[in-house]
């Protein structure tokens, strides 16, 4: 039951994002949305109507392939580089530092790369008048070659 309840949240926010966007830029608006494990047959009219139909009037995939291996923190960090996981270096959701005796949640670690940068900071790289934001993304709160997006919610 927790899915209904995160697709009328996330698409509230899409749809505001929407309309207040074209105030803030005129380039063009890309929302990644990353509903993590949901399979696309479960969005449907009768399940989640309000994502069903952005789903229809918007661009989206008809399926995803996941990157190997199909970890949460790995497949996103390939959605926000476009790099495969030996390039970009995520390869699991939690790392042991023998080092240090410590485990660490990968995402902690998806900055330390500066050769990588996400889609949000390429973005705002590209300039001219160009703005990024991003909400409960893993890492995205980090900054990435020493900027961070102008506005970003863990």
């Amino acid at each position: 039951m927790m899915w209904p309840t995160m697709a009328v949240i996330a698409t509230s926010f899409i749809a505001a994002t929407a309309v207040l966007a074209k105030v803030v830029t005129q380039h063009p608006l890309l929302v990644v949305v990353s509903l993590d494990s949901l399979h696309a047959d479960d969005v449907r009219p009768d399940t989640m109507p309000t994502l069903s139909r952005f789903r229809d009037e918007h661009a989206a995939p008809p399926y995803m392939r996941p990157a190997f291996p199909t970890k949460t923190f790995v497949n996103h960090h390939t959605i926000a580089t476009g790099l495969h996981p030996e390039q970009h270096g995520v390869l699991d959701n939690y790392m042991f530092d023998r080092d240090h005796r410590t485990m660490y949640k990968t995402y902690e670690q998806f900055h330390y790369d500066e050769a990588v940068v996400p889609i949000w900071i390429q973005n705002e790289n590209d300039g001219d008048g160009r703005y990024s934001g991003v909400m409960m993304w893993p890492g995205s709160w980090f900054p990435y070659q020493g900027k961070k997006t102008n506005i970003c919610r863990r």
